[in-house]
């Protein structure tokens, strides 16, 4: 089964858009990187649960411990590389400027790697690298180029305003019609272009109305950053999806659909973080932040249960039903959607011990 969403996401959530929504809000990029941190936590936390409960299903089993690579050979070859991963960060939250960062990443890389010989850098390999990252860079100026055109034409032709005002009309200036409309104008145009290049259209024409009707300004940027991403994996287009079922030699549509469910969250998220950005770290004291990210994820980890219907043997419909219920108040932020959240769980616990009383692999039985 491919997974082309954990790529996907990857490259998106703290790629080049990153410096985009820090460049068009005029704040620091660590501020961007720290909202991110949740959303995307939560995100691959669907994915590993996921992906557990798939393996579950199909019987399979873990490595042995003779198996799995020496962790500790590994760090004591290798784990001098790790220092400039930390610096990178230090230096973001620091306050430093992201050309500055990779600058001094990338010498701290160079400097350590002649620590040991097996990780030791000549020329040719420095060469290489240059080369690599100068191609991998390409793609995402020629995005960035082209879309900068587009945003030109945009302000030159009034065709922004004009568009800011039409979702007004058209969602009669509600929030919620407007973030539907403006998840379905993301989803399309993602389906066919990069997630960076949709995300600069579309805050040229959407992200202002967003803002007048009272939305965090971070979290609409996210909002559609985030479901630019994921029209990659929406079905019936989901171009990642094609081009992991290649890899994976598996049928397009069955892998796209596949996608969407693993991918479900970052569906259910940005509207989560727009109706309280606290999921962003921009409200808040630091115990609100840590309670709602708590419950999010125990949400998160539900709505996997309950969209897959397992949990050491299949569920029966009506617990599922809960599960799924409890999971969307869990996520929501707020003292009284956990605690009706939680009694939906103690509730989808007692109905499935109910269901099988006698069955030692039940729900209930996991949880206590």
């Amino acid at each position: 089964m491919a997974t082309p969403t954990l790529h996907h996401y990857r490259n998106a959530v703290m790629g080049a858009g990153a410096f985009m929504i820090a460049d068009y809000l005029s704040v620091p990029y660590g501020v961007v990187v720290k909202g991110a941190v949740i959303p995307a936590a939560l995100f691959f936390l669907s994915l590993i649960f996921y992906a557990d409960i798939a393996a579950a299903r199909s019987g399979l089993k873990g490595l042995s411990g003779e198996e799995l690579p020496d962790w500790k050979k590994t760090l004591a070859q290798k784990g001098h590389l790790l220092i400039p991963v930390i610096a990178l960060v230090v230096f973001i939250v620091m306050g430093w400027s992201a050309i500055k960062t990779a600058f001094w990443s990338i010498l701290f890389m160079i400097a350590l790697s002649f620590l040991k010989s097996e990780t030791r850098m000549n020329s040719k390999k420095i060469l290489d690298a240059l080369a690599a990252g100068s191609r991998d860079n390409i793609s995402i100026a020629a995005a960035c180029a082209a879309a900068g055109i587009i945003v030109g034409v945009v302000s030159a032709t009034g065709v922004g305003v004009k568009f800011s005002s039409l979702l007004n009309v058209l969602s009669a200036s509600n929030p919620i019609l407007a973030l539907i409309l403006t998840m379905i104008a993301a989803l399309i145009l993602g389906m066919g272009l990069p997630p960076t290049a949709v995300y600069i259209i579309l805050a040229a024409l959407t992200i202002p109305s967003l803002i007048s009707m009272g939305v965090n300004p971070l979290a609409a940027h996210f909002f559609v950053f985030f479901f630019a991403s994921i029209g990659a994996i929406t079905p019936p287009v989901c171009l990642a999806a094609y081009s992991a079922a290649a890899v994976a030699k598996t049928d397009p549509f069955v892998t796209g659909w596949k996608s969407f469910r693993m991918g479900l969250v970052g569906y259910i998220v940005p509207f989560i973080f727009v109706i309280n950005p606290v999921l962003l770290m921009q409200q808040g004291s630091g115990i609100e932040i840590a309670s709602a990210f708590i419950s999010a994820a125990i949400g998160v980890i539900l709505l996997t249960f309950g969209m897959e219907g397992f949990f050491k043997k299949p569920l029966h419909m009506v617990v599922r039903v809960l599960l799924l219920i409890s999971a969307l108040l869990l996520m929501i932020p707020g003292f009284r959607t956990d605690v009706i959240g939680i009694a939906g769980l103690f509730l989808a616990i007692i109905t499935d011990r109910l269901m099988s009383p006698k069955n030692t692999d039940s729900l209930g039985a996991k949880v206590q």
